[in-house]
């Protein structure tokens, strides 16, 4: 018969604080033969598993009960697992950053800590914790948090952190390492708990259907027709897309990410709530069918104002295009390209004044002009697989009228509503932002107002508090009159999220487009016709850039207050230049990391990169340095 033995860590097979670190010889030869006879070993313990040493998880254990029991694993697979409320985790913190209480997040995996908690940091150095899985820099947010670890500075703090765990009876605590530390659980979750459960599943031999989440599997009904290395591999791709979806709802956008790896059917059962439950059978369908699928891909366009429905592949074959025929020509050539040939009977359907052909891989479109009105129109290509829409307006004028709006637009081109729709959650909208003319505010109360708009004049439209929406809608219309053009306007509430952009993403957009990033705030990041936002590190180094520029320094010092400039004893030729680049940059309003490599930005670098070495070569061999000789090599420290 076999058994299952499951072993503490702190104060059974090691003591930290008596300076015992590592199991003893004879420990881990007993557990070896406790295996050997067939048995499961487990460990039980309060530690999440960023705290686990190297030695413990390389030791071959069955598996592992964590953080207090809110995790339980079996050979690397998930067999249970439970977090706080994330309100409830946001709130403590918020409360612990006022009381200046320092903390750790435990999630799965990782281990949240920020870099000022001194104290924590000193004291998991003290007793060996490995510092690989803690992470320093981190969006709360985002987090699955399953326990939570204070310190208080003073009995004060203390006992208003007891207060905020009494107030919801789901949560517990204890004392762990002083009087002034805790651990923060929820009560349902303990070692006996995490224990119970694993019991529960090795008892019965096999695992019910609603179990096989709880192994991080999707139910798979056809489970019992393989065996050996099939029955094995059948597993472990199911875990694999198991894990997939589950990473992308934890931490990502469903709608957007699951497109990698199903086809369309597939990703509306996986992208809902109840994910979990879909079969294994279906989930291998979607992976299978979306591997033999090759869609048309569409490439660009010859229009710069070329904007995505949506992030959603679906929505993104939805073109809308802005075209600015300022000189009034009778019409104007367009080009679309995609990765295939194209077939001119699958231009599907057109609308207004328009002629459609291919050539290759192009869609060629013309639009025709038509006096006194601005011009929409539409085209559609349709083949076996895809359909693309292209949403295009002809306007009149320059686009410096309609700059403000370039990320956020859309365009409505129906037969008996055409109009450029804006979407946003403000209540007002800037036009000619850059103006330096006059600033002109407009309140509007009702829809169709028609609004003057002069070519030095900045334009600011106000929704009236007072203003009569339509139908229920949040839509509210009026007409832009740019010359003796109309152009028609919607505003309309959104619920689109901004995305995240991590930095190598940027520089690889930067290269592929040719074009810069525009940093709209503290926190937006602005291309072509698509907005995102950035977050943890790159958003730091973006801040450490706009601080350098304007700070004009060679080197600087790390405060809390932000960087502070030192200046430097220099070769005067490598100041300059460096200097130079400073003064692109500041006066440009760019930054380094999202600014491409032009021609003049390379002439500086090679300017800069040229002085630089020459003074390296004017040193002397054998000669004592001088301190500007010195000082090249703290440039940027």
């Amino acid at each position: 018969m076999r058994k299952i033995v499951f072993f503490d860590i702190d104060g059974t097979l090691v003591d930290s604080f008596a300076g015992v670190k590592e199991m003893r010889e004879d420990v881990k030869k007993s557990i070896k033969d406790l295996q050997a006879q067939g048995n499961y070993i487990f460990i039980a313990t309060g530690r999440p598993y960023a705290f686990l040493s190297q030695e413990i998880l390389n030791f071959g254990f069955d598996g592992f009960i964590l953080a207090n029991g809110a995790l339980a694993t079996m050979n690397g697979k998930i067999l249970y697992s439970d977090f706080m409320d994330k309100d409830y985790v946001k709130n403590m913190v918020n409360e612990f950053d006022r009381c200046n209480i320092q903390y750790t997040l435990e999630t799965p995996h990782y281990t949240y800590l920020k870099k000022e908690f001194k104290e924590f940091n000193d004291f998991y150095n003290k007793v060996g914790i490995n510092n690989e899985l803690i992470i320093q820099e981190y969006d709360l947010s985002q987090l699955q948090v399953q326990k939570i670890e204070v310190l208080c500075p003073d009995e004060y703090a203390a006992k208003k952190c007891v207060s905020l765990v009494e107030s919801n009876s789901e949560y517990g605590y204890f004392s762990s390492v002083s009087e002034k530390a805790y651990e923060i659980y929820l009560k349902r979750n303990t070692k006996a708990h995490g224990i119970l459960k694993v019991l529960d599943i090795l008892n019965k031999g096999c695992i019910n259907r609603e179990q096989y989440k709880d192994f991080g599997l999707f139910y798979d009904s056809k489970l019992s027709e393989f065996e050996g290395k099939e029955l094995k591999n059948r597993i472990k791709d199911n875990a694999l897309y198991f894990n997939r979806v589950d990473e992308i709802h934890n931490y990502g956008t469903p709608e957007t990410q699951l497109e990698k790896y199903f086809e369309e059917k597939g990703i509306e059962k996986l992208k809902g709530n109840d994910w979990k439950d879909v079969e294994y059978k279906e989930v291998k369908k979607s992976v299978d069918e979306k591997k033999l699928i090759k869609p048309l891909e569409y490439l660009s366009a010859s229009q710069e104002w070329d904007k995505e429905e949506g992030p959603s592949k679906a929505k993104s074959r939805i073109r809308n295009i802005i075209v600015f025929n300022e000189n009034r020509a009778e019409s104007v050539d367009l080009e679309f390209s995609f990765d295939d040939y194209l077939r001119k009977e699958y231009i599907y359907k057109t609308e207004g004044e328009v002629d459609a052909s291919t050539s290759g891989k192009k869609l060629k479109v013309t639009i025709k002009d038509i006096e006194g009105k601005s011009n929409f129109y539409k085209v559609i290509y349709k083949d076996e697989k895809v359909k693309f829409e292209f949403k295009i307006v002809m306007l009149k004028c320059n686009e410096k009228y309609l700059e403000s709006i370039k990320s956020r637009f859309s365009l409505v081109v129906k037969k008996k509503e055409q109009y450029i729709s804006v979407n946003t959650n403000d209540s007002s909208m800037t036009f000619n932002e850059f103006a330096e003319g006059n600033i002109t505010n407009y309140e509007i109360d009702s829809n169709n107002d028609v609004i003057n708009i002069k070519s030095d004049e900045k334009l600011t439209v106000k929704i009236s508090e007072n203003f009569e929406y339509e139908n229920d809608s949040d839509l509210a219309r009026f007409n832009l009159k740019i010359g003796n053009e109309l152009v028609p306007i919607g505003m309309v509430g959104t619920t689109e999220k901004v995305v995240p952009i991590e930095g190598f993403k940027v520089w690889k957009l930067k290269r592929e487009k040719s074009s810069d990033f525009k940093l709209i705030g503290d926190n937006k990041l602005q291309h072509g016709t698509r907005e995102y936002f950035t977050r943890d590190e790159f958003r730091r180094n973006l801040e450490l850039e706009k601080q350098i520029i304007n700070l004009e320094g060679l080197s600087f010092i790390d405060t809390v207050d932000g960087l502070e400039a030192i200046d430097l004893d220099l070769n005067s030729d490598v100041k300059k230049a460096y200097c130079n680049i400073l003064e692109y940059y500041r006066i440009s309003k760019k930054l380094p990391s999202l600014t491409y490599l032009n021609d003049d930005l390379k002439r500086l670098y090679d300017d800069f990169i040229n002085a630089y070495i020459k003074a390296l070569n004017n040193i002397e061999e054998g000669s004592y340095l001088t301190q500007s000789e010195k000082n090249l090599f703290k440039m940027n420290e």
